[in-house]
């Protein structure tokens, strides 16, 4: 039996459809799922987007679209902005494996505090931020964790920029986690409007292409 036309089809009921017909691990349904993923995030909030971006992040020509458009919805008009290049996820072609770059520059009116905002992120939180988008600030339970976390964290304070050494892996509750702590710790120094990217160099630190 149909759905009744005056009854909508929740977010919810388009994001699982969606889901389904990635399972099917064929190409041929990728389009359809992407249909039913643009009717779920169709006045959606952020996290509907985040919610698709994690579960498209294995599939070569859905992975990149949905994380660019995850990373747009952390932006605040007039305040802290993100590029939708931000934390990219590449690769994908001619058999290629899919990447994403664990690399967040920051762009403002004050150098010094961004670095100050960054090294906070770096030296306290990022490390402890796990695949699934968890934040646990307790090293032995990071360590203990059967899930994910950076091998490493660093700073380039001439840019200012953090980078994560994942591997290579593709984890976007990471990345949603990622600008969120950057976010937090910007405006703990006062800093309210910036402009958050991931630079385009031939290759990033943990040794992928970004």
């Amino acid at each position: 039996m149909g759905n009744p036309a005056d009854v909508p089809i929740s977010a919810a009921t388009h994001f699982q459809a969606g889901c389904r017909l990635l399972e099917d691990d064929a190409p041929g349904g990728w389009g359809a799922a992407s249909t039913r993923f643009e009717r779920a995030a169709a006045g959606s909030d952020s996290e509907m987007l985040w919610r698709i971006a994690d579960a498209c992040q294995w599939v070569p020509s859905l992975a990149a679209h949905w994380m660019s458009r995850a990373v747009v919805s952390e932006s605040e008009a007039g305040g802290i902005e993100v590029d939708p290049g931000t934390l990219c996820i590449f690769g994908g072609e001619n058999g290629d494996v899919l990447g994403q770059a664990f690399r967040l520059a920051v762009q403002s009116d004050n150098h010094d505090k961004a670095v100050e905002a960054l090294t906070a992120a770096a030296e306290n939180r990022l490390w402890a931020v796990m695949e699934d988008g968890q934040e646990i600030p307790d090293e032995d339970l990071v360590a203990d964790s059967d899930l994910y976390s950076p091998n490493y964290v660093g700073l380039d304070s001439s840019v200012p920029l953090v980078w994560m050494d994942c591997k290579g892996l593709v984890m976007p509750y990471m990345a949603r986690t990622v600008l969120r702590i950057v976010r937090q710790e910007l405006q703990n120094v006062g800093l309210y409007r910036a402009r958050l990217f991931t630079p385009q160099p031939n290759s990033s630190p943990d040794g992928g292409p970004v």
